[in-house]
Order: C-alpha cells, then sequence, then structure tokens
C-alpha cells in the first residue's frame, strides 16, 4: 500500500469515464489524490503548480488532444510517467505515442490493465528518478572535484589511462613554469624531466604496461629556465566526466628536500666537530705533557751532584726549549679563543711591508741554515712605495706561521718570502707568499688545513707535532684584514708549497 498520496492529472472530457476510473483507483486500494480537467490551459496550469506524479489522458478531446498534451510534458515535465487511457486509440497510433514518449497506454475496454499499468509507470518513474538524482549528484560531485582542484595549492593534472593529459591546475603549470596546457603537452617528457627522471619515467611506463602501477614516487624537472626542481609525485584512480582517469598529485619538494640535505650535512658537520674536538683535546694533552715531561724530567737531573758543566748547560737548555714550545702552545690557545669569542681586534697603523718581510727573513734565517735550507725574500717596491695602512702585528704573526712551517715541512731547497702587487678586478691587492720545496699537501686536503684542529693527513710524522692551530689563527687574521688565504702545492712531485695571502692595498696616513 502507498503511504504517500499520488497525485493524479486526469485529462479527461468524460465524467463517467472519469468516475470509473476513480472507482477502479480506490477498489486497488491505492492512495491518491485525483484532479479532472478538460481544457489546455487549465492541464498546463496544474502541472505548473501542482506536483503532479502521474498523468492519464484521453487521445481524441475536443479542444485539446493527447498528442499535443503528451509533447507538452516531454518537453517541460519530462520525469511524470504520462499513460494514454482511450478508447478509439488504434494499435499504430498507440505504438507511435509510446515512441513519442508515452509511458504505456490502455484501452478503456480494458481497464483491467489499468492498475498495473499505473503500478509500472510509478515505479519506473521512481527509477528515472533515482537515476537522475544519481546523476546530479555525481555531476556536483565531479563539479566540486574540478573546483577543489582548481583552487589546489598542490600542482594537479588530470590523465586518461592511456596516459593522455586532458587537465591540469594553475599550481601544476607554475611548478614547470608553463602557462597553458598545450604548452605542457607540446613540450617532449625527454626535456621536462632531468635525465635520471626521464629513465624512471620510461620505467614507469613499461611497468603500467604490464599492469604494475606504480602510485608514489619521486622526480626531478626541469623548468624552462633550466632551473631544476624536485617533485612529489602521488597518483589516484578518479571518475572524470564519468570514466576513470588519473589524478596526478605534484608537490614540490625543492625546498623540503635542500632543509633534509642541510640537516644531514648540518649533522655530519657536527658528527665532524665532535670527532675533530675530541682528537683536537687528544693531540692537546700529549703536547702538554711533552715539554712538560722534559722541564720536569731534566729539571730533576740536574739535582745529581756530580753533572759536568755541559751536561748542566745541556739540560737546562732542553728544559728552556721545552718552556717555550708550552708557552707557544699556550700562546695558541688563548689566540684561537680570542677569536672564537670575537675579542680580537684590529689595530690599523703605517707598516712598511719591506722592512715586515726583512724582519722574518733576519729572524729565521739561521733556523733555516741549521736545516739546511736557504731562506730568502723579495721585496716588490721599494721606499715610501711599501708603507700601506694595516694590523703590523697580524700580518707578522701570518708571515712567521707560514714560514715556520715551511722550515718545518722541507729538509732541502730554497724558502723566498716576498710579496707583489696584483690587480684583482678594478682594485689592486698585496699578495704575499712563502714558497718551499717542502713534502707538499695533498690536493683534497689544501682547504681543510686552514680549518680549526686540522692537520694536513701527510706521510710525515712531523705533520702531528703541534695542535694544528697556526694556519686556522692565519686565516682568520687575513680575513679580518679583508683578504684570502690559500695554497698551491705539488705533494707528487719535488715543487713544494706555495701559501699566498692577499691584503687591501690602503695606502696614506691614518687621518
Amino acid at each position: 500500500m502507498n503511504m504517500v498520496p499520488i497525485k493524479i492529472l486526469h485529462l479527461e472530457d468524460d465524467e463517467n469515464d472519469a468516475r470509473l476510473v476513480q472507482s477502479i483507483l480506490s477498489k486497488a486500494d491505492i492512495k491518491f489524490d485525483y484532479l479532472l480537467t478538460d481544457s489546455e490551459e487549465e492541464f498546463k496550469s496544474c502541472l505548473e503548480k501542482k506536483h503532479i506524479d502521474l498523468i492519464l489522458s484521453d487521445f481524441h478531446l475536443p479542444d485539446y488532444s493527447g498528442s499535443e498534451a503528451l509533447l507538452f510534458v516531454k518537453e517541460k515535465f519530462s520525469h511524470i510517467p504520462f499513460v494514454f487511457l482511450s478508447g478509439t486509440m488504434g494499435e499504430d497510433v498507440a505504438i507511435g505515442s509510446l515512441l513519442n514518449g508515452a509511458t504505456d497506454y490502455v484501452l478503456k475496454n480494458r481497464l483491467e490493465r489499468l492498475i498495473p499499468a499505473i503500478n509500472r509507470a510509478i515505479k519506473e518513474s521512481q527509477t528515472q528518478l533515482a537515476k537522475l538524482q544519481m546523476e546530479k549528484q555525481l555531476m556536483q560531485s565531479e563539479e566540486n572535484f574540478r573546483r577543489s582542484i582548481s583552487e589546489s595549492p598542490l600542482g594537479i593534472r588530470i590523465v586518461t589511462v592511456t596516459g593522455k593529459t586532458v587537465y591540469a591546475n594553475k599550481a601544476f603549470l607554475d611548478i614547470f613554469d608553463f602557462v597553458t596546457l598545450e604548452e605542457f603537452i607540446q613540450k617532449p617528457s625527454k626535456e621536462i624531466y632531468s635525465h635520471e627522471s626521464y629513465v624512471q619515467h620510461l620505467k614507469r611506463k613499461v611497468m603500467r604496461q604490464i599492469g604494475k602501477e606504480i602510485f608514489e614516487y619521486e622526480l626531478s624537472i626541469v623548468r624552462k629556465n633550466k632551473e631544476i626542481r624536485h617533485v612529489k609525485i602521488i597518483r589516484n584512480e578518479v571518475f572524470w566526466n564519468g570514466e576513470k582517469h588519473y589524478q596526478v598529485i605534484n608537490q614540490d619538494i625543492t625546498v623540503q628536500k635542500k632543509l633534509t640535505a642541510d640537516l644531514v650535512a648540518a649533522k655530519v658537520r657536527a658528527e665532524e666537530s665532535d670527532r675533530l674536538k675530541s682528537a683536537f683535546l687528544t693531540n692537546l694533552s700529549h703536547e702538554i705533557r711533552t715539554p712538560m715531561n722534559g722541564i720536569l724530567g731534566f729539571a730533576e737531573l740536574l739535582k745529581e751532584p756530580k753533572l759536568s758543566p755541559e751536561e748542566s748547560r745541556e739540560y737546562v737548555s732542553i728544559i728552556e726549549k721545552s718552556g717555550v714550545r708550552m708557552l707557544n702552545l699556550l700562546e695558541e690557545i688563548i689566540t684561537i679563543s680570542k677569536i672564537e669569542s670575537g675579542q680580537i681586534r684590529l689595530q690599523l697603523m703605517e707598516t712598511n711591508i719591506n722592512e715586515l718581510i726583512e724582519q722574518v727573513y733576519h729572524a729565521y734565517k739561521k733556523i733555516a741554515e741549521e736545516k739546511g735550507l736557504k731562506l730568502s725574500f723579495k721585496n716588490a717596491v721599494a721606499g715610501d712605495a711599501s708603507i700601506v695602512k694595516t694590523d703590523r702585528t697580524k700580518v707578522h704573526e701570518v708571515l712567521v706561521n707560514l714560514t715556520k712551517n715551511a722550515i718545518k715541512f722541507s729538509d732541502f731547497g730554497v724558502i723566498e718570502i716576498g710579496y707583489n702587487l696584483v690587480g684583482k678586478g678594478h682594485e689592486t691587492v698585496i699578495q704575499f707568499y712563502v714558497k718551499d720545496q717542502g713534502i707538499g699537501v695533498p690536493k683534497e686536503r689544501q682547504t681543510a688545513i686552514f680549518e680549526r684542529f686540522i692537520q694536513a693527513d701527510i706521510a710525515d710524522k712531523r705533520a702531528f707535532q703541534g695542535i694544528g692551530l697556526g694556519l686556522s689563527i692565519s686565516k682568520a687574521y687575513v680575513e679580518m684584514l679583508g683578504g684570502q688565504i690559500w695554497v698551491e702545492s705539488d705533494p707528487d712531485g719535488r715543487n713544494g708549497s706555495n701559501f699566498s695571502f692577499t691584503l687591501p692595498l690602503h695606502r696614506g696616513n691614518l687621518k
């Protein structure tokens, strides 16, 4: 039994036929609301103002035919089932009416078919309405889907199962630096992806052809400006225009990958820093114990009553050298601590760089000769032209550090200290150098030797004497003065090393 009344609009000019239909409906225990009309105007008015569920119509009426009514209903209210109820309707006409959109027809001399026809018409109508509702919801869902894609900050494109791109949002085009979808489609994949990503792209195509879909992966793309970007891809099955497609989500992860790489690099640097500091502390302990043992040990020997004058002088000399070594060690530690804490200040003054070079030469000439080395110097200019404005003490210490290293790591040959005036861009700089014919520095370590606590990995035990702060102190001083320091070396040959550093050329008075 129907719980909700069926609103039936009956287009009929014979009241007796109308009462008969109502009687049949009542006996069938159908709950209904019945509206009767025989005019075009009233018929259309009922359709427009009432919620009609079913139309019954005679085929021949004096002023308005059933075929005209059917045409109007199919045009304006196609969802309402239309059943012809006529006594003069031939078979050809009945079939024609069905082809024109009528739901069914019942002859008046066979009214036993009326209730089944009504039930079937209502059922088909409900099915059709449900289908229309589903289609409407699907269309609305797809419209919402399209809108969400269009407004998404993620790059999204829609592709067919064969891989043809049918839609791409603005965020997607922006990632690839394209303006239109056509521009993207016309660009060969080989030019869009990096070489490695293109190879992976071809492999994924083969996998799809054998039914092995890959739904998540990363690739690198080449934008129009040749910039490399990294993109994470997620593929999902979706329905687009009622057919199966793939939604390909593109997320630009270039920044995230860089941050990850930076974090990894920072972790490596932190671990390396910890390792170096541990090695530094171990080395520092050794370096302190060595001169301390010399001082304490030979001081104890001096207590012996039967020492000869020569032995006493030798022991005192060893104690003095150990003390100087200890003092130099402490000074380096204090200096690097001040550099680390930013306590070092520049003291600019007029400085004769020729005098600086000659002072270092005279201070270390005898020490070099004791090792069988020849120490020389070369000044590029003479007189007042060699007077510049700089921090005399710090330049002197850098030259001393480089000269001491050259003597330490050389067994023969010439060590030359000097400088040249060199053009650099639109300015002239002073380029100091200390050349030797020593053991050299491996290429992969030529930058590392200027870092804190690092010494060159050289197959010579002298490389491990000291705590590795001299060159890092020199680098800090040079950079504070606005210059650069580097080394050119040939560890495989016998050309030794050439340590160089530049300083700005500032002439004139300090005022």
